[in-house]
């Protein structure tokens, strides 16, 4: 048995099962909602009340959503409005029912109020749930590194040739700490007429060796984005 090998096969195992790297999106859908009918959308500011970030963090996040979401390709024939990150702040899931139940009244939520005069169908609440920035320890370890090594020879008639060969060599690699960011989202959307939830979608990411969780948070917007687009479109 080659024991250099299997050594290495543990090795790698235990370094990828170290590693938190996880990408898990699920959604869900009325599917006697007839999206394709649908106009005009009014997406709110996205609810961050989970999360403990500085208002410069959420200012910075607010307008990453705005910008990403307005250079959404949604089709001409649809209308979206995305609520100014200067707005007043989104309401949870239970206000938001309140506010449709109550549509009319004076305590009606602003933003339910807003959908409305926007005459939109349908209202979308993002939430941010999770915004994380976390660590482990890789152990310390041996990694078996290759090295192409010039050699020569010489032949029987006294000429020298030159060749290439592999040399592997065991590399200690000490014990480090290793970041990783965590990012979740969910979207919720509600039928403006009724009040009800009519779709449903969260997107929960880790990245390892990573410290600012931004980039991961682009991406799930852009997902939303494109998630979006094919909803209005389905036939």
């Amino acid at each position: 048995m080659n024991y250099k090998l299997l050594f290495i096969a543990t090795v790698c195992a235990a370094a990828f099962c170290a590693t938190p790297v996880h990408a898990d999106y699920t959604s869900w859908q009325d599917p006697s909602y007839d999206f394709s009918k649908i106009r005009r959308i009014y997406v709110g500011r996205v609810d961050m009340s989970d999360v403990a970030l500085s208002s410069a963090r959420q200012k910075s996040l607010e307008t990453t959503f705005a910008s990403r979401m307005n250079k959404a390709k949604i089709p001409k024939d649809v209308m979206l409005t995305i609520e100014a990150p200067t707005a007043s702040k989104s309401l949870s899931v239970s206000r938001v029912q309140k506010a449709s139940a109550e549509s009319g009244t004076e305590e009606a939520d602003d933003l339910f109020e807003a959908a409305k005069a926007a005459n939109a169908q349908v209202y979308i609440l993002p939430r941010l749930t999770r915004w994380q920035v976390k660590s482990y320890i890789e152990p310390a370890h041996v990694e078996w590194r290759s090295v192409q090594v010039r050699d020569s020879y010489q032949d029987k008639d006294g000429n020298w040739h030159d060749f290439y060969r592999t040399e592997t060599y065991p590399d200690y690699v000490p014990a480090r700490e290793i970041p990783y960011a965590v990012v979740t989202m969910t979207f919720e959307w509600y039928d403006v007429l009724s009040g009800e939830l009519i779709a449903s979608s969260e997107d929960d990411r880790t990245r390892n060796a990573e410290n600012d969780p931004k980039g991961m948070y682009q991406r799930i917007v852009d997902r939303f984005a494109k998630d979006l687009k094919e909803k209005v479109t389905s036939d």
